[in-house]
């Protein structure tokens, strides 16, 4: 289930309680699935903070890791979050989570601050925003993007395999 994909992916994760306060809170958090022949592979999702997208996780399960996934969720969540009419995306990332840091900058997120022990075991996050998501300059790299991105899931999977869809927890 979602918590068992968060758990193998991350160290410090959220709890069952979490995802239950994500549920009662429809108009805040959207949060998806990424499902491959009904198996649940990863999990991503927003708050809707005002004008932003809050991007509170973007978890692959660590045996479908390396292959785009988290590449294609990241893709599939900021294209939700410009739908919902949201003006940019932010999130926080541990310092030391180099390969997420790379995803990330792949879609223009930036340093913008830092938060000193922000996890459980002491280590800081870094802060990262997006320029504005609803610019037609960011459009545009977001459809090039995405049909990079669908190229290369094309040579791996055959269509019809992935899907997205809202969660029930």
């Amino acid at each position: 289930m979602v918590i068992t994909v968060e758990q193998a992916a991350y160290q410090s994760h959220w709890s069952r309680q979490d995802y239950t306060r994500e549920l009662e809170q429809p108009n805040l958090a959207q949060n998806y699935l990424l499902t491959m022949n009904n198996k649940i592979i990863g999990v991503g999702g927003f708050w809707a903070l005002a004008d932003e997208a809050h991007i509170t996780t973007v978890s692959i399960n660590p045996t479908w890791q390396g292959q785009q996934l988290g590449d294609w969720l990241l893709f599939y969540l900021l294209s939700q979050a410009r739908y919902s009419s949201l003006r940019l995306a932010t999130l926080e990332i541990r310092a030391s989570n180099h390969r997420a840091m790379r995803l990330y900058q792949k879609y223009q997120f930036n340093i913008v601050g830092e938060r000193p022990k922000y996890y459980p075991d002491g280590e800081m996050a870094l802060i990262l925003t997006t320029p504005p998501i609803n610019t037609p300059d960011y459009q545009t790299f977001m459809q090039n993007r995405g049909c990079i991105i669908k190229q290369q899931l094309a040579k791996k999977y055959s269509t019809g395999e992935l899907y997205h869809e809202q969660p029930i927890f």
